[in-house]
């Protein structure tokens, strides 16, 4: 059961003080008919007027109900088509932390993270997109989708503000990521990071997505050279003492955390990253070569609007006054 308006069917409830009116006027009628019909001699033609009556109000409410329904976009099953079957899930989980922000060759790692996601994203318009963007805390920025356009809009959402947690936990953003997977056939994972990991849970969450069956690519955003940490406003990160704080990408620790999930480590970049995850994506279940039946809801408004003014019409005609013939 389907409906592509539901709100309309909260006009639905004004069929009880209908149904109220109508039965107050039907009884004072049949009130009216039972002392008048008598000394008139017009039984019959009473009694057949208050049964049409009560038709008529019946027949109203029908159409009422059905113009309603027609108006919700009501139906029941649907139809489907065919789209090639990707059948793949990528979930991109985003580190989004001020280090993010620090300069490599001219541009901020975080820039050349989105612009990965947003090359392998473009490149499969019919894929399965989902991003997660951390920092001490997650967010689920886009749940998994298949629009595409949709999904690289919200892209540029993902920066520092996304979240106001301190810090980077690499595993709260990996365990977020396995949450937001639907249920297609794979399901790959794409950590894109500079491995300053505040959290404790990174490799116990990348043990968890290999026994999920998941398949884990980590991308290292940066260099073994420290760069300095600023803010989105370009104010210096320091630490208690004053001195600006500068990180590395760790690529020891992004490398391991990899091998600990049983996936693929890789520089965003190194044009071979998105290589791997491209062939990743067409060796997947149903990746290429395929079609998949996509379900469209059927709608039924149509055929609900015409059966909505049959009732009104019929209503109408059975609502006719009484017809009293005069006498010879």
């Amino acid at each position: 059961m389907n409906f592509e308006r539901p709100l309309f069917l909260l006009a639905l409830g004004l069929l009880v003080p209908y149904a109220v009116l109508q039965a107050i006027f039907l009884r004072k009628g049949s009130s009216f008919i039972s002392k008048y019909a008598s000394r008139s001699g017009m039984e019959r033609t009473l009694a057949g007027f208050a049964a049409r009556r009560t038709l008529s109000a019946a027949a109203w409410g029908v159409a009422f109900a059905l113009a309603v329904l027609a108006a919700s976009g009501f139906g029941l099953g649907n139809r489907y088509r065919n789209e090639p079957a990707f059948g793949t899930d990528v979930i991109f989980a985003l580190d989004v932390s001020n280090s993010m922000l620090s300069a490599e060759s001219g541009r901020a790692r975080l820039d050349g993270a989105r612009d990965f996601v947003r090359a392998v994203a473009s490149s499969r318009p019919g894929g399965s997109w989902g991003l997660v963007a951390f920092k001490g805390d997650p967010v689920l920025l886009v749940p998994v989708t298949e629009d595409t356009s949709a999904f690289l809009e919200a892209l540029d959402y993902a920066r520092p503000g996304a979240t106001t947690s301190p810090g980077s936990d690499v595993g709260a953003g990996l365990a977020a990521a396995m949450d937001a997977a639907g249920p297609a056939r794979s399901v790959i994972i794409v950590l894109l990071t500079d491995g300053n990991d505040t959290g404790k849970d990174s490799r116990a969450a990348a043990r968890r997505l290999k026994a999920a069956g998941m398949r884990l690519f980590v991308l290292g955003c940066g260099s073994d050279a420290p760069r300095p940490v600023t803010t989105e406003t370009g104010e210096a990160v320091t630490d208690p003492a004053g001195r600006q704080y500068a990180f590395a990408m760790e690529e020891r620790f992004l490398s391991d955390l990899a091998a600990e999930a049983g996936g693929v480590f890789g520089n965003v970049a190194d044009p071979r990253s998105s290589l791997l995850v491209s062939e990743a994506l067409d060796s997947a279940d149903g990746a290429s070569g395929s079609v998949r039946l996509v379900p469209i809801p059927v709608s039924y408004s149509g055929p609900l609007s015409l059966f909505s003014l049959l009732f009104a019409f019929s209503g109408s005609i059975l609502s006719r006054p009484a017809r009293v013939r005069g006498k010879p």
